[in-house]
């Protein structure tokens, strides 16, 4: 399917953004009426800052043990410019990554406020990373910065109906624990290392000087991360890997801040997130529009094919709205369609005003156009996920037909970034290349992506299993009839918070078809209950409580599959058998690997699960392996299956991909046509 990328309508540009041009100070005033004729393109980098922001000198990347072929392509001026959240856009933000003051601080202390700390930084790369120019583990850290608020944004604290607007501060993520301090005023802690976090900080704005230039605001954020000594979720980071050339499992961790920070003006009455859940027996789109300070406005939604609108309807902030849609465009790995939607926040109590087509609008909801205050556009893919019987065995199925999910097993790290992907084409690129080779799923694997990563999965076709990044609180072997029980403490709670966040703030992206709260144990508890409040909070998708079972001995039951790993032998079985209700997948196989000279994290301690001698080796095992799943799949009832692993990771050298991608390590024409064939033993199976 051909992308569907339009050029952006509005004068957005990245050249106005440097410059410091006024192009967009008159666009978006609350009150006006613009309309809707083109959906705002996905990937538009616009910057509505009328001015620059003020700068920081002395920033120098350091050099990583391996470098990719987006490292040397950032620069402060280049630093992941594009919009952030593609599901909520707006048409004016300020990016505020770039070049910041750096101080390590091991005890925490008083936050310097008004005052110049010693190191410069390259947000939003972690400190651990080569690319930030730190390169270096610190558990306690404060970042600070300057910033300038375009006039033209109006922003101001006072009576509402002045017209003047708020202003968010956005952290789309950072590790773990943040203290944020706007001119001084301690806006509040957030905790929570992967999922985002927003600040009102109007209030604690300097205010600017009639007819004067625009006031200078100093952000000062301290940053705590325990890292492994700490409860909190974490995936596979952990200090001592650091050096450490035994550690082949746990990789270098990721501290401070790690995804973009911006800036957005919204009216007093805004939108703050939506949800959309899609049914297709009712051929139609559930939306919770969840809106701040709307005790007096009415919401308006507009579903667009190609600029052509499908779908409109009316109804309450913060209660259900459904949006009809006719004959819906499916969405999937082969036709990955995708709706454009607008959302208006609009004032009932103003008078209507002429609809397009020149007739004056009624009271009734359905035919009120209100003038609008805020207005936020977003996307929407229509397909189901559940569990079907076929030929007498549960499977997984998708908008109800059985497709074979070849998942391939993705970190999400990289030898420059760490955690963060240099550019957005580098963290695009290894879902493009699964594609390619044929996957139709990706597994990401204890980590959270940036928005933009399942924003690339939702337009490329991919299907995502998502885990929830583990704790470090050991591994607990639990069976189905005596488990650990939710002890209720903080250690736990903290869990179970940071789960909740996650799920709902990932809930919209269609690509992501089935959660994963536990691996092999992993810091796991009380399985069967954290199974059933996921199912509680999202019913539309399905759970694997326990991804490989096998291995620790526990978790089963609760869930919607059972999932078995299989990495002991060059065997991918033997293959798990659904059973009642649960359909049945490989969370991992395969793991056969070798190290390629100049391309490797550590040429002297790499560690393949299953060694293989060069790349002809590894391209007959995997083939084989693929047999066997095909066999799986047309004789087994087996649903999918996960290959283990897409890209090497520091010492692990298990990967198709080198660490810094740029070598493929089997032969990609004999893997696709492998894949492929795993794939089409659905459509052999259905005859």
């Amino acid at each position: 399917m051909k992308s569907q990328e339009r050029p952006f309508e509005y004068p957005f540009t990245r050249r106005n953004f440097l410059r410091g041009t006024a192009a967009l100070g008159a666009m978006g005033v609350a009150g006006t009426r613009l309309p809707i004729k083109k959906p705002l393109s996905w990937n538009a980098r616009q910057h509505a800052s009328s001015m620059p922001q003020p700068g920081e000198t002395g920033w120098r990347a350091k050099q990583p043990p391996l470098s990719t072929p987006w490292t040397h392509q950032v620069s402060p001026e280049n630093c992941l410019p594009e919009y952030p959240r593609p599901q909520m856009r707006r048409e004016r933000w300020s990016n505020l990554n770039g070049v910041w003051q750096f101080e390590a601080s091991d005890t925490g202390g008083k936050p310097p406020i008004g005052r110049e700390l010693k190191e410069r930084i390259l947000v939003p790369f972690p400190v651990e990373s080569a690319i930030s120019g730190i390169m270096r583990h610190h558990g306690r850290m404060f970042y600070r910065r300057r910033f300038i608020v375009p006039r033209s944004w109006n922003i101001k604290a006072g009576n509402p109906a002045s017209h003047h607007q708020r202003l968010l501060l956005h952290f789309d993520a950072v590790d773990f624990e943040a203290h944020v301090w706007v001119n001084g005023t301690l806006l509040g802690v957030h905790k929570g290392g992967y999922d985002r976090f927003s600040f009102d900080i109007t209030d604690a704005l300097r205010t600017n000087h009639a007819n004067g230039p625009e006031a200078e605001q100093e952000l000062v954020i301290l940053v705590y991360d325990p890292t492994e000594r700490g409860t909190q979720p974490l995936g596979k980071q952990r200090v001592s890997s650091i050096g450490n050339p035994r550690s082949a499992l746990w990789y270098t961790p990721t501290s401070g801040i790690w995804q973009t920070v911006w800036l957005e003006p919204v009216p007093d009455a805004y939108i703050d997130h939506i949800e959309m859940t899609p049914h297709l027996a009712e051929q139609s789109l559930g939306l919770v529009v969840h809106a701040v300070n709307a005790h007096h406005h009415v919401i308006e939604v507009a579903a667009y094919d190609g600029g052509r609108p499908v779908a409109s309807a009316t109804g309450e902030p913060n209660q259900d709205i459904t949006l009809r849609i006719p004959k819906p465009k499916l969405w999937s790995p082969d036709s990955p369609f995708l709706y454009d939607l607008t959302v208006r926040l609009a004032d009932r109590n103003a008078p209507g005003v002429r609809d397009e087509g020149g007739a004056e609008a009624t009271h009734d909801k359905r035919k009120m156009i209100h003038p609008h205050v805020d207005e936020i556009r977003s996307y929407f893919g229509m397909r189901s996920i559940e569990i079907l019987s076929v030929r007498g065995k549960p499977h997984i199925t998708l908008n109800g037909q059985f497709i074979f999910q070849l998942s391939n097993l993705q970190q999400g790290y990289w030898p420059d970034g760490i955690y963060t992907a240099a550019t957005d084409e580098g963290l695009k690129f290894d879902l493009q290349q699964a594609k390619q080779l044929g996957f139709n799923t990706v597994r990401k694997h204890q980590k959270i992506e940036p928005d933009r990563w399942y924003y690339h999965a939702d337009r490329l076709g991919l299907l995502v299993w998502q885990d929830m990044p583990a704790t470090a609180l050991g591994h607990q072997r639990l069976t189905a009839n005596k488990p650990v029980p939710y002890p209720g403490s903080p250690k736990h709670r903290e869990y179970e918070i940071e789960l909740r966040r996650i799920i709902t703030q990932q809930h919209n992206h269609p690509s992501i078809v089935m959660w994963i709260p536990f691996n092999e144990g992993w810091g796991e508890f009380d399985t069967s209950y954290i199974a059933n409040l996921v199912k509680k909070w999202d019913p539309s998708r399905l759970v694997d409580q326990m991804s490989g079972f096998n291995v620790c001995g526990c978790g089963l039951g609760s869930g919607d599959v059972i999932d078995r790993h299989n990495l002991r032998g060059v065997s991918a079985g033997p293959p798990p058998l659904p059973r009642g209700h649960e359909a049945a997948i490989i969370g991992e196989f395969g793991a056969y690997g070798y190290s390629v000279p100049d391309h490797t994290w550590d040429p002297k301690h790499s560690h393949p699960r299953l060694k293989v001698s060069g790349a002809e080796a590894l391209t007959r095992d995997y083939v084989a392996a693929m047999r066997q799943i095909r066999e799986f799949a047309l004789k087994s009832g087996l649903s999918g299956a996960n290959y283990n692993l897409f890209a090497d990771v520091e010492h692990q050298v298990n990967g198709l991909y080198t660490y810094d991608r740029r070598v493929f390590k089997a032969d990609k024409s004999r893997v696709r046509d492998a894949n492929l064939a795993v794939i089409a033993s659905a459509a052999e199976l259905l005859r």
